[in-house]
Order: C-alpha cells, then sequence, then structure tokens
C-alpha cells in the first residue's frame, strides 16, 4: 500500500509540473526595424523580405564579439551561476 501511494504522489507531482510548463506564456521578443516596404513586407508575410544589410547591421562580429566577451567573463559561462 505505501508503494502504491509513492507512485501516486510522483505521479501527481510530475503531472504537475508538465502542466505547469504547459501553460507558461512565450516569452516576448523585441521587434526589428520595419523593412522598406513596412511592417509586413511585399508579400505580407512578416519578416519575408529584409535585406541582407539591415542583417548585417545588427549581426556582425563587431556587434557580436562584445556581447561574446562579456559572456566569458560571466559566472554563466564559468558554471558559478548555477544552485
Amino acid at each position: 500500500m505505501k508503494k502504491i501511494k509513492l507512485v501516486l504522489s510522483l505521479l501527481v507531482l510530475a503531472l504537475g509540473l508538465v502542466f505547469t510548463n504547459c501553460t507558461s506564456d512565450d516569452p516576448i521578443y523585441v521587434a526589428g526595424e520595419d523593412g522598406i516596404d513596412g511592417v509586413d513586407g511585399i508579400d505580407g508575410v512578416d519578416g519575408m523580405d529584409g535585406s541582407a544589410a539591415a542583417c548585417i547591421a545588427c549581426h556582425s562580429n563587431t556587434n557580436r564579439e562584445p556581447i561574446h566577451d562579456s559572456y566569458m567573463l560571466s559566472a554563466h559561462a564559468e558554471g558559478g551561476a548555477v544552485g
């Protein structure tokens, strides 16, 4: 009888964790710049008509290297931020 109660308790705990994770909100992302043709572009689909120059302006190595360097100096990179 005790094993059944333990198994049921663990099952209820596991289901509670699953349901909690399934009902969380999605992260809110920062919108990028509008393209030449506006938010929806030429074909009416978000983000499909962006130019390479607009992407390279933010995603170039000169912009990414300082972010990577600051991460490497943080406790997250060393694993010290856990626990």
